[in-house]
């Protein structure tokens, strides 16, 4: 008898902890996070065409990856002569969120850049490499025809 009530005073101690309350997410933006553009294994998936008209319109296409807590955001372009940045962002819904599911997740890009004079273009793709998140540069080189 002593037995079973030591037993029942050992376990009444050792409950499960309480789950975490939701959190309140409506003053809670996500995150806008430099996307990772790099998988371990995997080249970089950059997309771009070889040769257009100046003034045109070029699409430059870009998968970036992230977990459960993550969604494509949007992509920011910055043009200089025959130089264009391409930034694609990524959100982190992590501090909105309790649980981020642990997978993996692809996001495509596109993003539109447009150069103005005819000549030899580049086109340079910003981001970060998984995991650990150092900063990778990808290079497209892009002929720029008169129109």
């Amino acid at each position: 008898m002593r037995t079973l009530f030591a037993a029942a005073l050992v376990t009444a101690g050792c409950s499960a902890p309480a789950p975490e309350p939701p959190r309140d997410t409506r003053d809670t933006p996500p995150m806008e996070i430099s996307a990772y553009i790099a998988h371990p294994g995997a080249a970089p998936e950059v997309a771009a065409p070889s040769a257009a008209r100046a003034g045109e319109p070029l699409t430059v296409q870009v998968t970036t990856y992230g977990n459960g807590c993550n969604t494509a955001g949007r992509d920011e372009v910055r043009t200089r002569g025959l130089e264009a940045d391409v930034l694609p962002r990524d959100l982190d819904h992590s501090r909105e969120l309790i649980d981020c599911p642990d997978l993996l997740r692809v996001f495509r890009h596109t993003a539109t850049v447009r150069f103005d004079q005819p000549g030899a273009a580049t086109v340079r793709v910003h981001g970060r490499r998984l995991p650990g998140g150092e900063p990778v540069v990808v290079t497209r080189s892009v002929t720029i025809t008169a129109p």
